[in-house]
C-alpha cells in the first residue's frame, strides 16, 4: 500500500510538471504559430493525452512493483523444487505470449480509435462554441450533438475494449494457474 502511495503521488507531480512545461511552451511561442496551429490538438494534448502519460507512468511503477514481488516468489520457489519451477515459468511465459500476439493489434487499433475520436470530439465542442449564436438562432444544436454523441460513444467503447484486453491475460493467467496447481497437486500426491 505504501508503494502505490508514493509511485501514484511520483506520478502525479511528473504529470503537473510535464502540464506545465506543455502549457508554457504552447503560449510562449509568436502570435502567428499560435493561430496556424490547431487549438483542438492543444486541448485534447492539455486535457486527455498528459493524463494517458501519467496512467502509462503509473503501470510503469506498478510493473516494476509487481517484477519485484515476482523476483522474491521465483526465489522462493527454486529453493523448494527447481525443476518444476522451470516448467511453470516456461509454462506461463509461453500462455502470456501467445495472449499478447492475439491482443497486440486490436489493442494498437483502438488507442488509434481514442485518439481520432477525441480530437473530433474537441474539435465539434470548439465548432459548438463559435457558432453558438447561429446553433441558438437555427436551433442546430442537435446536429452538434449528435455528433459530440457519435465521438463520444466510440471513443469510450474503444477505450472499454482496451481496459478489457488490458485485464484479459491476468485473469486468463490466473485461471490457468489454478488449474496448473491442481494438477500439480494431484500428480505429487501419487
Amino acid at each position: 500500500l505504501g508503494s502505490a502511495w508514493l509511485y501514484e503521488r511520483f506520478a502525479a507531480g511528473i504529470g503537473t510538471d510535464i502540464s506545465t512545461k506543455v502549457f508554457k511552451v504552447a503560449f510562449q511561442r509568436s502570435y502567428s504559430e499560435v493561430i496556424n496551429k490547431s487549438s483542438s490538438l492543444l486541448i485534447s494534448t492539455m486535457s486527455t493525452y498528459i493524463d494517458e502519460t501519467v496512467n502509462a507512468i503509473k503501470l510503469f511503477f506498478r510493473l516494476a512493483n509487481s517484477i519485484i514481488l515476482s523476483i522474491a516468489i521465483l526465489i522462493g520457489l527454486f529453493t523448494i523444487n527447481f525443476k518444476i519451477s522451470i516448467f511453470c515459468i516456461s509454462f506461463l511465459s509461453l500462455s502470456y505470449l501467445m495472449i499478447y500476439q492475439i491482443i497486440r493489434n486490436p489493442t494498437l487499433n483502438n488507442g488509434k480509435k481514442v485518439t481520432k475520436y477525441n480530437s473530433l470530439q474537441t474539435k465539434t465542442i470548439q465548432e459548438s462554441v463559435g457558432s453558438i449564436r447561429d446553433m441558438i438562432l437555427n436551433n442546430s444544436s442537435d446536429f452538434f450533438g449528435e455528433s459530440y454523441f457519435n465521438y463520444d460513444l466510440r471513443k469510450r467503447r474503444a477505450m472499454a475494449n482496451n481496459n478489457l484486453f488490458a485485464s484479459c491475460p491476468k485473469y486468463f493467467l490466473e485461471g490457468l494457474s489454478l488449474i496448473f496447481i491442481s494438477l500439480l497437486g494431484y500428480y505429487l500426491s501419487k
